[in-house]
Parts: C-alpha cells; sequence; structure tokens
C-alpha cells in the first residue's frame, strides 16, 4: 500500500460491483371489504426472493384508512393483518403461494410475478410504489422521510463532530467545511474537516433506506475527493478519513445488518485501494481526539 500523502505513488482503484441481478417472486393479495361485490383492495403483497427470504408486506396505513373508512378503518386494518400474519406463517412452513387457503371470506391471491432488482428491500419497494394506490401515497411520502433523514444524519453527524471540537478549541471552526476546487471550471468539493495532517469528509448510510446505492455513491465520492487533496501540492497527510454514521447494530434486522456489513467491506477495500480510511459507525470520541490532537501541531 502507498504511503498517505504521496501522491506520486501509483494509484490502484477499483469501485466495488453492486450487482443487479437479485429476483423474486411476488403475489398481491386482495380483499372485499364488501363480500361478493367485487371492489377489492390490495391489502398486502407476499415476496419469496431468490435466495428463500420470505416478506410479507401490509399495504394499509392506518390513518389513511382511518381517513377512507372512518372509525371501521381499525377493523380492516387488523383483518388485513391477520390474513397476512396466516400467510407468513404458510410461507415460511411450505414456502408455496399457492397452497395457501384464506380463513377469512372476500380475500384473494393474486398470480405470482418475477421482479428484479439489486436486492429485495429495492423489489419491495417497486412493487409498493406501483402496485397499490394505499401503498404508493405512503411509500412516496416515507421515502422522501427516509431520504431527508439520512441526508440531515449526515450533517447532523458533521455538525456534532465540530461541536464538539470547537467547543475545545474554538479557532478549529475555519477548519471545517473547506472549498477546494480539484480542476479549472469544476464545482467546488466541500471536505469536512482540513487540518494540518489530518483530514475528514462525513457521510451516512442506512441499509433501510431506498436510496442505499446512491449514499454509497456519495461515499466513494468523498473518498476519491480526500485523495484528491494531495494532488495540490498541500503538506503530506497522515490519516485521510470518510467517517461514516450508521444505525446502532440493535436496530436492524438480520437482513439489513448482513446488508450494511457486506457493503462496508466493499467500501473499506475501496478506501484500502486508494489510501483513505473508510469508517462506519458512531465513534465520535475518536474523531474528536484526532482533530485536537493534529491541531496542536504548528
Amino acid at each position: 500500500m502507498s504511503k498517505i500523502g504521496d501522491s506520486s505513488a501509483g494509484l490502484i482503484f477499483r469501485l466495488p460491483e453492486f450487482l443487479n441481478t437479485y429476483s423474486a417472486l411476488w403475489v398481491p393479495v386482495y380483499l372485499e371489504p364488501i363480500t361478493f361485490s367485487g371492489e377489492r383492495i390490495t391489502i398486502g403483497f407476499v415476496f419469496r426472493a431468490i435466495d428463500g427470504t420470505i416478506k410479507v408486506v401490509n399495504t394499509l396505513p392506518l390513518d389513511a384508512l382511518s381517513k377512507v373508512f372512518g372509525n371501521k378503518g381499525k377493523d380492516l386494518h387488523s383483518l388485513a393483518s391477520f390474513v397476512l400474519t396466516s400467510f407468513d406463517a404458510h410461507m415460511r412452513a411450505t414456502q408455496k403461494f399457492e397452497t395457501f387457503v384464506p380463513s377469512v371470506k372476500g380475500v384473494f391471491i393474486g398470480e405470482a410475478i418475477e421482479t428484479f432488482d439489486t436486492d429485495l428491500e429495492s423489489i419491495i419497494y417497486q412493487v409498493r410504489k406501483n402496485y397499490s394506490v394505499f401503498s404508493a401515497l405512503f411509500v412516496s411520502g416515507e421515502d422522501l422521510l427516509t431520504k431527508s433523514r439520512i441526508e440531515s444524519q449526515a450533517k447532523i453527524w458533521a455538525a456534532t463532530i465540530k461541536n464538539e471540537a470547537t467547543k475545545i478549541r474554538p479557532s478549529l471552526s475555519v477548519n471545517f467545511n473547506r472549498e477546494f476546487k480539484f480542476r479549472e471550471g469544476a464545482r467546488a468539493a466541500n471536505i469536512g474537516y482540513v487540518g494540518n495532517n489530518v483530514a475528514f469528509n462525513f457521510g451516512a448510510l442506512d441499509p433501510n433506506s431506498s436510496s442505499f446505492l446512491q449514499q454509497q455513491n456519495r461515499i466513494i465520492r468523498h473518498a476519491i475527493e480526500l485523495n484528491s487533496l494531495n494532488k495540490l501540492g498541500m503538506s503530506e497527510f497522515t490519516h485521510l478519513e470518510v467517517n461514516v454514521w450508521t444505525p446502532k447494530k440493535r436496530e436492524l434486522n438480520k437482513a439489513t445488518y448482513i446488508k450494511l456489513h457486506s457493503v462496508s467491506e466493499e467500501l473499506e477495500q475501496l478506501g484500502d485501494d486508494i489510501d483513505i480510511r473508510i469508517a462506519l459507525g458512531q465513534d465520535l470520541k475518536k474523531v474528536t481526539n484526532y482533530i485536537l490532537a493534529d491541531s496542536g501541531l504548528q
């Protein structure tokens, strides 16, 4: 591995592979609120992924049901949950859509459809958005909230580190959010922190978010920006790092934990290839100590 700060060293650069070959079979589950009326609503989707993972999704947000059906909305939501819980147990036992027999009248199972995307969560998001009126209205708003939360979380994480450092050394304020132009005519890059011998960019990565791939790409861009600092003829940095906020382990289920762990290995390997540390986790004290220790070097 080349020494950090040595811009003359050979650079081995490779992007992590994000495959687009994941598939899942899914069926819609319909309910006739007035039996035999022929008027059906989609109460859920049942997914069976290529790796055998089973996921059942209720597409009826309780708030929306209450607005449409009044005080009957809660009963309808409970009925949908009962049907989908039964279907979930059946799928985990048999892995078969076609052998499920609803115990409630007016429930119908649609034809199985195969869908491809990057992972199961992406497939679920795509199906929810495109195949159910209630779910489309809900998931779009939910996605905007999630996206906003992740984007703001990166800013919150960076601001927290800045506050901790400047609380002890106020003069460091000018070292945060510094702009650099790496090419003539190019848009200036905003670097999270640039000190004497250390520089940081800050990001966020949440496997529960539908913008997960965009978050990964943003972290990659942050790493490339830090690497470009060496090309400006600045002093040799002893530590260049993209420090990434992630949800705590207890906030993740098994699938999202595996998803995050897999991507973290790809990102860390990319960082090794270009001599940039990509650190995932919430270690506020360690980052602050790096900055404070570096600020004492004149």
